[in-house]
């Protein structure tokens, strides 16, 4: 997913600015010196569900002296999945790092089906919105819909929240197991414009 290249006043590009004025002061810091490598602690979150559930698709922030690529991690029970990600510090004595940030996109595969388990180990402060997933349309920004299925309700909305979508709920069929979004429209991938509902339908569960 690109990030745009044409600006607008919203909520997803205010949080840029702030993101990347952030990460900007961090850069600066981390020209300090440092004996060897470190891992240290990413900015990051979910930004989808993947094919049959298996995984999560992750986006995180990096720049400066940290690694490209991300350590991600997951510890699963039956009804939660805790993610960690993590990004080696490559500052080095007398070496400058560039104060710059960007978006970087990961997946982490599960042993099982999300199917509804709530996804713990967010950072604090979390993202506030995410700018890659805007795409320049003939001048205009429209947002890629991301895959929600399988989602617990509220990391379903949590993710719309992050793409400026706005969820519709609609009632779904008792199922076996763990309440979770079954269905959903559009469909992923469809180009949508920003504060688009997506209607998600959620399933509860039933012993």
């Amino acid at each position: 997913m690109g990030i745009a290249r044409a600006f607008a006043p919203s909520r997803l590009l205010r949080g840029l600015a702030l993101t990347l004025a952030a990460a900007g002061a961090l850069a600066v810091c981390l020209a300090a010196p440092a004996s060897a490598d470190s891992l240290v602690a990413a900015t990051w979150d979910v930004v989808g569900v993947g094919p049959h559930g298996r995984s999560l698709d992750l986006v995180f922030i990096t720049g400066g002296c940290l690694s490209p690529t991300a350590n991600a991690s997951v510890v699963e029970t039956a009804s939660s999945v805790t993610v960690t990600v993590t990004l080696t510090d490559q500052s080095a004595p007398g070496v400058a790092c560039p104060a710059f940030a960007r978006y970087a996109t990961t997946s982490v595969p599960l042993a099982a089906p999300l199917a509804g388990r709530v996804i713990l180990g967010r950072p604090t402060p979390e993202l506030n919105g995410y700018p890659g997933a805007l795409i320049n349309v003939g001048g205009h920004l429209d947002v890629r819909v991301p895959r929600l299925v399988g989602f617990a309700p509220a990391d379903a909305s949590h993710t719309l929240h992050l793409f400026g979508l706005r969820e519709r709920i609609l009632p779904g069929h008792h199922h076996h197991g763990l309440i979770r979004v079954t269905a959903q429209t559009p469909r992923v991938g469809h180009l949508t414009h920003q504060r688009a509902p997506v209607r998600v339908r959620i399933s509860p569960g039933a012993s």
